[in-house]
């Protein structure tokens, strides 16, 4: 399966398997309400913690597994083996690009000025 990363979707390797988190407008709302937060403030944030992480895997997700659990993902995340770093990477940019009308790099480029 490929993901279209123009729709917010991303390919990721977790719970031994590849899968594709896909984030919409439900999946956003969904996130907001989980983490009280919303979602330009949520990823504008400097550090995003490990719950933060684990809720939007969940979100991005149970689309395609009804059955799943914010607690199932915790553990595909104790048991992760693969760069902690990149996985985060690539789920909050899959998130990023799936905000309808909003382009994070092009914020990201003014703060540079």
């Amino acid at each position: 399966m490929t993901a279209n990363s123009n729709r917010g979707e991303a390919l990721i390797n977790i719970g031994g398997a590849e899968r594709t988190v896909r984030f919409r407008t439900n999946q956003i709302a969904q996130l907001e309400e989980m983490s009280g937060v919303g979602i330009i403030k949520l990823l504008s944030q400097e550090s995003i913690g490990i719950k933060i992480l684990r809720d939007a895997i969940f979100v991005g997700l149970v689309y395609s597994d009804k059955k799943l659990t914010p607690n199932k993902v915790g553990r595909w995340l104790d048991d992760f083996e693969g760069d902690f770093a990149d996985l985060m990477s690539t789920v909050f940019e899959a998130l990023a690009k799936s905000i309808p009308g909003v382009d994070m790099e092009e914020d990201e480029d003014e703060e540079g000025k």
